[in-house]
């Protein structure tokens, strides 16, 4: 039953408050089957400020999706540090990211607005990897990098694309 699999999503995520609109995982969970680790690190959706009024970046009906596609992105800038592949990975990332909102029977119209935000945002998205680099990027870094050394064979494509079981 759909709204079974809607709560058991739900579910799955505990999280923390941090400062600054921050939250932290206090939990392993597997979101729309990705890995998220306990202690990542996520700012709620990238929403212009002048748009929070119809997306709030941190609204728990949306939060499971955008939890996913922080992580996506985390992964998408990791890679592209290493190999310079950008768009793919971020493509995926928001592939995953609508599908998700889809399953959570976000409305359409509501959708839509989400995908008009990332057409807008897809110019500033290097700006925003700067800014947040120092702030967010770093400690998921490394709590990433820890994933991938403490589990032989597990690459960063595997946590991009969900073939890793803790």
């Amino acid at each position: 039953m759909v709204i079974d699999t809607m709560i058991d999503t739900y579910s799955k995520i505990n999280i923390s408050p941090l400062p600054d609109h921050k939250f932290i995982m206090s939990n392993d969970a597997y979101i729309f089957d990705k890995f998220i680790p306990k202690d990542y690190i996520t700012n709620g959706a990238d929403v212009p400020r002048v748009f929070w009024s119809l997306i709030p970046p941190n609204d728990s009906l949306v939060l499971p999706a955008v939890i996913v596609h922080d992580f996506l992105c985390t992964i998408a800038n990791m890679l592209f540090e290493i190999t310079g592949e950008k768009e793919q990975t971020y493509e995926y990332a928001d592939y995953v990211f609508i599908n998700a909102l889809e399953h959570l029977k976000i409305n359409k119209n509501r959708i839509n607005i989400y995908k008009t935000v990332k057409l807008n945002t897809l110019a500033v998205r290097p700006i925003s990897l700067r800014y947040k680099k120092p702030i967010i990027l770093d400690g998921n870094r490394k709590l990433i990098n820890n994933i991938i050394s403490n589990n032989k064979g597990i690459t960063l494509s595997h946590l991009l694309y969900g073939k890793f079981q803790n």
